[in-house]
């Protein structure tokens, strides 16, 4: 399952999609400007990065009001877990 989504924010219809299999990024699909641009955290077995994900992004859910993203995705093993977090605070910190 490929991780994307749509959702309307303030008027703007933005895209929620995989861009490497453990990162998701923002794009406005109007402008096609990326709106969670940042560099790619590297695995580091000495100091790990916080933002370094060793997580496979699955089906993307919405919540109806567009508050929340549900992420149906897993960890080696394999092993499903689901994550869920709020849109407005990324777009706030992306």
């Amino acid at each position: 399952m490929f991780p994307l989504a749509f959702v309307h924010q303030d008027g703007a219809c933005i895209l929620i999609h995989g861009t490497e299999w453990n990162r998701l990024d923002l794009t406005d699909v109007e402008t096609g400007m990326l709106l969670t641009a940042r560099p790619t955290p590297v695995y580091n077995s000495d100091s790990k990065n916080e933002h370094y994900l060793d997580y496979f992004h699955g089906r993307l859910l919405i919540s109806p009001g567009g508050k929340w993203i549900a992420d149906t995705g897993g960890v080696w093993a394999p092993l499903g877990v689901v994550r869920t977090w709020s849109l407005s605070d990324w777009l706030l910190n992306p």
